[in-house]
């Protein structure tokens, strides 16, 4: 269900938000780590915001085993960067992973499970936050994923 308007945006610590994730999916056996500055305040709507980093989180340790989060501002806007070394998305294809139901490389993603919805929520909940989201091949191997949010 795509009901993100139902939550009221609030200002929250979004290096705190981020680094409750983190915690969470240490928590549970993922390899994942957060940079970023000690604070940073930003309107969203909390819990439907996380939906959306958890989404790509996942992602990064199902398909690259480990995730390296970091948190930036600019002053009028602020990033959140996802990078993990999985096998990145051919750029032909990047568009394609945002798709409801999508998942790429089906027989080559070694019985990874999923339905292929995580990017496509994330997508629809950081558009419905006035941002967006996009996917990098970085240079090393691997998968970037960028959030650029108003600060």
């Amino acid at each position: 269900r795509m009901d993100f308007q139902d939550e009221p945006a609030e200002r929250v610590d979004l290096v705190a938000l981020m680094q409750s994730i983190a915690d969470d999916m240490s928590d549970a056996g993922g390899m994942i780590t957060l940079e970023g500055p000690a604070h940073l305040t930003i309107k969203c709507r909390p819990v439907v915001f996380r939906r959306a980093v958890v989404n790509v989180a996942d992602n990064a340790l199902k398909y690259g085993k480990a995730a390296r989060m970091s948190v930036s501002s600019t002053g009028s806007t602020v990033q959140i960067t996802i990078d993990d070394d999985g096998p990145g998305i051919p750029l032909a294809l990047q568009e394609e992973a945002f798709r409801p139901f999508r998942r790429l490389n089906d027989v080559a993603n070694g019985g990874i499970d999923g339905t292929g919805l995580g990017l496509s929520v994330a997508r629809s909940i950081v558009r419905s936050l006035g941002g967006q989201i996009t996917l990098q091949n970085r240079e090393r191997g691997g998968l970037r994923v960028v959030i650029t949010l108003p600060a």
